[in-house]
């Protein structure tokens, strides 16, 4: 009577589940007792509800069931719990089925859990194996195994070279919790051989055009000494001293390209020169060059550690060469002692600031620097405002300073 009752099945037992319920009432009134089974009902707000069902047939002395006593338990929370997290983990899944990169999880064991596509395309079927069976064809744990770390809670990043395949991959192992609630490993795996091959090629490359680099500034460096050789030479031979000067000037202009270029030589950085090192050494050489008893003059030098390219050091090198030669020349008559001081500095992230000073007898006021005669202070403006794109002052107080700015 309870089972054909019509308003009990419509209003109480989900209509997907209507027959389903029927077969098993039946089936207690009859005498077979089914084991539990489940089923949905629908409550008076009419929401779904899963049940879980126990019952027990209750007999007389001849065998046949005068009554039915059962268990019924709401298990729709842990229904819809169960069913988020099957949902979650096809999600996941389906992200690991469409990535192209290699995935697999294993447990504490080493037994793998899950690999993905790409990777059973390439090893087969995993069902049942160790990872270090499956990937490595070993009988023991790989001595380079991460399991450690990662089931100790660390995200492990790193490169492997396979010799079997002979092909490099970077590898992410994290760890992820399995279903059963224990610590896994998860390990992520991309094949980076061509990047590893193509990042070999660049570092050949680049290290032949260092080679190459090397060898223009060596070669460069030689032809300069050279002119500066013939130079010299050709001035032992002229005995009016105004013209042997001019040759000794050119000669040290050409002196102090060919020094960058042998800074560069040296250097293994070919785009910056070492600046401090190149201005000690122009400085040095004018000195001994230009005065009879270099000790009376102190050379005092501030170079901050900015980069120089090959653009700028040229005429700050030239400029620095006039102004030094200029300051030997004339700020110190008659053996006079004094200082010549150096500076340059970065004022901000994009100018740089280079100060020639001497404390000798000064330029005097009546000498305009954009209108003399003098072709070292004429190249000096126009390495400045030409080359370096720069501003030009000049100091006269206490002796001369000229005070040149210009982006890097």
């Amino acid at each position: 009577e309870f089972i054909e009752n019509p308003l009990i099945i419509k209003k109480l037992i989900h209509p997907d589940f209507a027959e389903y319920f029927k077969e098993k009432w039946a089936d207690l009134i009859e005498g077979q007792v089914p084991p539990t089974y489940m089923y949905k009902i629908l409550d008076p707000e009419g929401n779904e509800r899963w049940i879980v069902q126990s019952n027990t047939g209750i007999f007389d002395d001849s065998g046949n069931i005068i009554a039915i006593e059962g268990l019924s338990r709401d298990i729709t929370r842990g229904v819809r719990a169960e069913e988020s997290l099957r949902i979650e983990r096809d999600n996941l899944v389906n992200v690991f089925e469409s990535i192209e990169d290699g995935i697999y999880i294993v447990n504490q064991q080493f037994d793998i859990q899950y690999v993905n596509p790409v990777l059973v395309k390439d090893y087969g079927p995993y069902q049942g194996r160790k990872c270090y069976e499956y990937f490595h064809d070993r009988d023991e744990v790989c001595s380079w195994c991460k399991n450690q770390d990662v089931l100790a809670g660390k995200t492990v990043r790193w490169e492997w070279y396979s010799i079997k395949e002979g092909r490099t991959y970077d590898l992410i192992d994290t760890p992820m919790t399995l279903g059963d609630g224990s610590i896994g490993k998860l390990e992520i795996f991309r094949d980076i051989t061509e990047r590893k091959q193509a990042e070999e090629q660049i570092k050949q490359n680049l290290k032949e055009k260092e080679v190459l680099l090397s060898e223009i500034h060596h070669r460069v460096k030689n032809n300069m000494q050279v002119i500066s050789s013939l130079l010299k030479l050709q001035s032992a031979k002229i005995e009016d001293k105004k013209y042997v000067d001019m040759f000794k000037d050119s000669e040290n202009r050409i002196k102090s390209m060919a020094l960058i270029h042998e800074k560069l030589y040296q250097s293994g950085d070919f785009a910056n020169v070492d600046f401090n090192g190149y201005v000690k050494s122009i400085a040095k050489d004018l000195i001994r060059s230009y005065t009879v008893t270099p000790d009376k003059i102190r050379l005092n030098t501030k170079i901050e550690d900015v980069s120089l390219g090959l653009d700028n050091a040229i005429p700050c090198g030239l400029i620095i060469n006039e102004l030094i030669s200029n300051s030997l020349k004339y700020a110190f008559p008659k053996d006079r002692e004094g200082e010549i001081n150096i500076v340059l500095r970065e004022i901000n992230s994009h100018e740089i600031e280079l100060t020639v000073s001497d404390d000798g007898i000064g330029i005097p006021a009546e000498i305009d620097i954009r209108e003399t005669e003098s072709l070292g202070l004429q190249l000096v403006q126009l390495l400045a405002e030409n080359q370096l794109d720069g501003k030009i002052e000049v100091d006269r107080d206490g002796g001369t300073a000229f005070r040149i700015r210009f982006e890097n």
